[in-house]
């Protein structure tokens, strides 16, 4: 039997009402939660019914296109890199 220990656990709590979630919200931000320690889920019309004035992530994937250019030009930048240390490499040997 594996048994593992978190040193951050998890701690999940189900609300029923839209005035328990807001509450839990106001106490955790009172008790100097940040805002990247919690987390709400939700419908998109409960949120922006009911917690337009907070803050929220952005959508999966809103961010993609932008990371893939980096990634893209990350990658050019190391394999050039690459190519001007062979070359070197291989001037040096003549």
């Amino acid at each position: 039997m594996n048994t593992q220990t978190d040193s951050n656990p998890y701690r999940v709590g189900v609300l029923s009402t839209v005035a328990w979630a807001d509450e839990a919200v106001h106490k955790l931000r009172a008790a100097d939660f940040t805002k990247s320690e919690f987390l709400m889920v939700c419908s998109d019309e409960a949120k922006t019914k009911h917690f337009s004035a907070q803050e929220t992530a952005s959508p999966a994937g809103a961010h993609t296109p932008r990371n893939i250019v980096a990634g893209g030009l990350a990658g050019a930048a190391i394999a050039l890199s690459t190519l001007i240390t062979y070359a070197d490499v291989r001037a040096d040997a003549f």
